[in-house]
């Protein structure tokens, strides 16, 4: 990044890219699942990505006993 700085250029489309996750902590709004995949798009800098959506169960937030 000093380089850049220091002779007064900006970086490859595909470098910005990659210092944008250094730059902003990304807060995604996802779209509903639909299908293999959702966009999401960041609040804070606009960035936007595809997310996989899980074709498999969770039991994210529940709390789940086995009885033997």
């Amino acid at each position: 990044v000093e380089d850049w700085v220091y002779r007064g250029a900006l970086p490859s489309p595909a470098n910005r890219v990659t210092l944008q996750d250094f730059i902003c902590t990304h807060h995604w709004v996802i779209d509903a699942a639909n299908g293999h995949l959702s966009r999401g798009v960041c609040k804070l800098c606009h960035a936007a990505r595809e997310f996989e959506n899980s074709q498999l169960a969770t039991n994210w937030g529940r709390n789940i006993r086995r009885v033997s």
